[in-house]
Formats: C-alpha cells, structure tokens, sequence
C-alpha cells in the first residue's frame, strides 16, 4: 500500500509504480520486472503545479505540507524522502507520468532551453551514472513542470487590463513588462487560490536502492538499459564539439563571411530542424501548459484585443513547424553579438543567406557526409527553413509573417474554427525564422 508522507508525496511499491509507468514507458518496466528487488527500492511520486521547480539553480525541490516548493534540505520534507533522493549531484532519476517538464540553462534573465521530457521519458541519468565525469550540476541548470518558455504573442502589459487578472486571481504582481515575466506571471495565475491544483505533473523518483551494485545477471542487465538510454539521449551534446568543427569547415567551403553571432544562430536553427534542441511552436498543449485556465483567463478576464496565442518549446517532429524568434535570444553561445548593431530585419537577412547556402552545401554531400538520421546532415534533410517580419523582401527569402495565418497548421484550424485576428505585429513575430516539416 502506497504511504502519503504529506499531501504532495506518496511512497510506492514497484507494484503500484509500475502500473503508472507501463502506459507510457513499457520497455523500462519489462525490465525492471525482471529485477529481484528488495523492499528498499521504493518510488516516490510528486505532484507539483504548473511553474514549479523539479530543480531550481541546481537545488532538488518538492513540495512540503503547505504545497509550497522547497528544497530537499528544507525542514518540512520527510527524512526518508532525504535520504533516499539525496544521491544525485542535482535531481534523481526521475519519469513524468502525465505531463511535460522543461530542462533549462537560466543565467541572469537569459533562459536557454536544452530539453523537453514528456510522459515516460526519464530524465537525471547522466548526473546519477557518472557523478564524477558530469557537467549536469551548479546553479545554471533547471527543471520545471511545464514548459519554461513560453510567450503570449498579443501583448499582455497593458496595466488597467492586469487589474481584472488581479481582482480574478488575487496577488499575482504587476502586468509583465517584457517577454521574460510572462512565465511568472503564468505561473502566479496558476498557483492562485482558486484554480490551485488545475494543472499538475505527476513525477516518480527512484530512490538510491536502485543504482546499488548487485552481482546478478538482472541488475546488470537493467544498469545497461540505463546507461544505454542515456548514451542515446545525450548524444548531439556529446558530439556538440566535433559538430561545431564539421559546420566550420562547411561554412569555409561557403566562403561564409560573416560574424560568429550569424553562424551560431544557423548552427542552433539547424539543431532545432534535427529534433537535437527545442525551438517554439503554436501547438502547445494541456500536456505542455495550463491551456484552458490561460485562454480563458487572457480572452474573458483580461479582455485581449487579439484572439490568445501562445508560443512555446517543442521538439521537432513530422507534423509541426518549430520557430526560432531574434527577439528570444536561445543559443547556448551567451557571450556572442554581432559586429555591430543591426537591425532584426538585417539580422534575418544574413541568417537567411547563411542557412540556405549552407543547407544547399550539405544536401550536395559536402564533405561526404552520408549519415542523414544522426549527423550534420538531418537538420538539413528534415526541415525546410522560411524566414518572415512583418517586412517583406522577396529577393532575399524573407516573406510576410502573415503567411504563417496559412502554412502553420494550427493557425489555419483556428481560424477555421473562427478566430483570425492574432496580432502577428508584435515584437517575438518580427524576425521570426520557421523550421517546417518536408512533408507540409
């Protein structure tokens, strides 16, 4: 019988754990049922709200008897939860069971996304597996339920309509005044007294038991799974060094002549076309944020002018356009700018002309690359890269960013279904490059 240890924690058997795991990652409980597993090797899952932090500055964090998000360290947790998740440099091993969660560089207000781990994937292996060797710890790595980024492309500041959020929601702060407080004021909307707890992720922890060393054929069996997913899961960070030097010399073959900020914004765009980082989407969903609550609360409380939209991490699949806005600087580079000011529209001209001249080198078997599934190659195999401001310039690619009202999918089912007027003039849509599917 599982054991609630307050009203945010249970303790788990294997038995009750991995009912929920085996709906979304059955490979992992086939083999963990072949384990013999003594009664120390538990699960405890967590339930944390939209905004709340699995791992802030490189600190573990729960929720303690108030709901509140604290430390592992804070008096309010349990002392069994501390000494069986306390094993980790930073987070335990740990799988979402029915929601999103982001992973995050966060420097000062510079916030880079570096994953998204949805339902049955399991994240805090590399740390776990190699304590010793592993840069997944310091106070610039984070964790949150829900994604992170996430924009209102409408503007939101607009002080005298805050106040009905205020008067609906209570004390959620001021109207954010930039892109970067709209997380905070998201997340304040839904921690709020009446809507707490509308949107959670469930998350299960393993505790220490299960990384002991025993000498049976099973346990070592299930150690490789282990080390194996996670080989396979940090491979384009493993590999980030030597894919820098193949995309030099690749742009030395272009006879490129351009800044190192262009170059890193191609080299990061083209990771997003590979499904290697997150870019932002449109077609967010409950999975990802509380959608409905947000909606709801911008077009009937707020009183948007524009229809509510919102943009948002995602990795690229087969079906939606991913995009990468100038205006939300997210290359892992934190210290590159261009040579000299320039304006977006400058900026997206001599990306547009970097992306495409190299993509056209890459496609040509430039240095006879034939790996188009993990190289170089698949960011430009398995995306098409358009480019738009509110500005158009045909000779050099760039078209209207309201063409995407009929190229994006989930735009064009909502204006379908009656909503047209999204205010694609603001800041984050004016230089805005799209990273499109092949087969749209």
């Amino acid at each position: 019988m599982s054991t609630h240890l307050n009203p945010y924690i249970e303790q788990l058997s294997w038995a009750e754990a991995r009912e929920l795991i085996l709906p979304v990652n059955p490979e992992f409980v086939g083999h963990a049922d072949q384990l013999d597993l003594p009664k120390e090797c538990c699960i405890f899952k967590v339930k944390y709200r939209y905004g709340d932090y699995l791992l802030k500055d490189g600190e573990f964090m729960l929720r303690n008897n108030e709901g509140e998000n604290v430390p592992i360290n804070h008096p309010d947790i349990p002392e069994i939860i501390k000494k069986n998740l306390s094993y980790a440099p930073t987070v335990p091993m740990g799988i979402p069971i029915n929601k999103r969660v982001e992973i995050f560089l966060g420097i000062s207000e510079r916030i880079v996304p570096v994953g998204i781990t949805s339902p049955g994937k399991i994240f805090g292996l590399t740390a776990v597996l190699s304590p010793h060797s592993s840069f997944d710890e310091g106070t610039i790595w984070n964790l949150t339920a829900g994604i992170r980024n996430i924009f209102s492309i409408p503007k939101i500041s607009m002080e005298a309509n805050h106040k009905f959020l205020v008067r609906e929601f209570g004390q959620i702060g001021q109207a954010p005044k930039n892109y970067f407080d709209q997380w905070k004021t998201f997340r304040k909307i839904a921690h709020s007294a009446g809507v707490r707890d509308v949107w959670t992720v469930d998350v299960l922890y393993f505790s220490s038991e299960w990384f002991k060393t025993r000498k049976s054929l099973e346990w070592l069996n299930f150690q490789l799974y282990l080390r194996e997913y996670a080989w396979e899961n940090t491979s384009f960070h493993r590999n980030i060094y030597l894919r820098d030097s193949i995309c030099s010399l690749i742009e030395n073959e272009c006879n490129l002549k351009t800044d190192l900020y262009i170059l890193s914004l191609m080299r990061h765009i083209s990771s997003i076309g590979a499904s290697y980082v997150p870019g932002l989407s449109f077609s967010l969903t409950e999975l990802d944020y509380p959608h409905a609550l947000l909606y709801q609360a911008y077009k009937e409380i707020y009183g948007l002018e524009y229809a509510p939209l919102f943009i948002g991490t995602q990795m690229f699949n087969d079906k939606d356009s991913l995009y990468y806005s100038l205006e939300i600087p997210h290359v892992f580079d934190f210290n590159l700018r261009a040579r000299k000011q320039k304006s977006k529209f400058d900026e997206l001209r001599h990306l547009a002309y970097a992306v495409n001249t190299t993509v056209k080198k890459i496609k040509g078997s430039c240095l006879a690359i034939k790996n188009k599934n993990f190289s170089v190659r698949k960011g430009a195999e398995k995306a098409v890269y358009g480019f738009y401001h509110t500005e158009a310039d045909t000779n050099n690619g760039i078209k209207p960013v309201k063409v995407l009202l009929t190229s994006d999918h989930t735009l064009k089912e909502r204006i379908n279904s009656g909503e047209s007027n999204f205010g694609l003039n603001s800041a984050i849509c004016r230089g805005i490059v799209g990273i499109h599917p092949v087969n749209n």
